[in-house]
């Protein structure tokens, strides 16, 4: 269980002192010990480890609600785990995982590893065969949900760039006219706006990118 993840938490020690509350004290010996124990697990029958997996998704559901986002991420990441193992890298109900993931840590301001998820997302999604429209609204939902990082982190043009990919995506799978293009196209043009007024204000390290 403990194999690099694309979210990317390969060596995340769970610490239940830090975040989960004190009716949860033999949470951390069970992560911790999970983590140890890949041998045994390979042993396991997958309905078991699917039903290890849907706890801790569970669980990490419960921790969110109380804003114990740490403690949520640390189970998300071991549910992804269990879910490559069970279905496969690119499932949906595994990449449904990881998308809580990176939004778990969007509200912890931990950006970066937001969007190490959503890439990991991304790659996964193109790894497929891009014949179906689905498979487009797809790409652009995980391009729309970086460039919203992107804004959070104050980087205009790399937003910017993620909100290109959304509309090719949105016009290969979408009727011409639909809403959700011209939305996005005037989301480009206030960012477009953006980054014209810092030109003009003496640029910006963003701008420069």
């Amino acid at each position: 269980m403990s194999d690099d993840l694309e979210c990317g938490y390969p060596d995340l020690i769970f610490d239940a002192n830090e975040d989960l509350p004190i009716t949860f004290p033999s949470l951390t010996d069970i992560m911790n010990g999970l983590k140890t124990r890949e041998m045994e697990i390979v042993h396991v029958p997958l309905e078991f480890e699917l039903d290890v997996a849907i706890t801790f998704a569970n669980l990490a559901y419960l921790l969110a609600k109380r804003k114990k986002f740490s403690a949520a991420a640390v189970c998300l990441a071991e549910a992804a785990s269990l879910q490559k193992h069970v279905f496969g890298h690119d499932h949906s109900i595994r990449l449904s995982t990881m998308e809580s993931l990176a939004f778990v840590n969007i509200k912890m301001h931990r950006y970066d590893r937001a969007l190490r998820v959503f890439e990991d997302m991304l790659r996964l999604e193109e790894n497929k065969i891009a014949t179906s429209n689905l498979y487009h609204l797809t790409i652009a939902k995980l391009l729309g949900n970086m460039s919203y990082v992107y804004l959070k982190m104050r980087k205009l043009s790399a937003a910017l760039a993620c909100l290109r990919g959304v509309i090719a995506n949105q016009e290969a799978s979408l009727p011409p006219g639909d809403e959700s293009i011209e939305q996005t196209r005037n989301f480009m043009a206030d960012i477009e706006a953006q980054l014209r007024n810092e030109q003009d204000g003496g640029g910006s390290q963003d701008a420069a990118e």
